[in-house]
């Protein structure tokens, strides 16, 4: 470890809240407007920041714990055209769309 001065811890944690910015606006959009909205908030805006485990906590939430799996589906197809890349990404989708009965 070292120490950091005060200014760094600052500009740290700036830059921490920054990164987040992006995903307290989805949520913003989403409880205002709905997931339609949301989702379309997302093809519109520089949503590759978004971090993607943060599009998927958020699919496994509408699914898990508010009984929306179609919901959830929507917004893991998302997550898998904003970061078709990451795998777990990939794993969630074939997941939730096994649980729905689609192929």
């Amino acid at each position: 470890g070292r120490w950091l001065s005060a200014d760094s811890l600052q500009a740290l944690r700036a830059s921490v809240v920054a990164a987040l910015d992006p995903e307290v606006e989805l949520v913003r959009v989403m409880e205002a407007d709905g997931l339609d909205a949301a989702l379309g908030w997302l093809a519109r805006s520089p949503a590759p920041s978004l971090r993607p485990r943060a599009l998927n906590e958020l699919a496994y939430q509408l699914w898990k714990l508010e009984d929306r799996l179609p919901d959830a589906i929507r917004v893991l197809e998302a997550n898998v055209r904003l970061h078709p890349e990451w795998g777990p990404g990939r794993e969630s989708l074939m997941e939730a769309r096994a649980a729905a009965g689609v192929r």
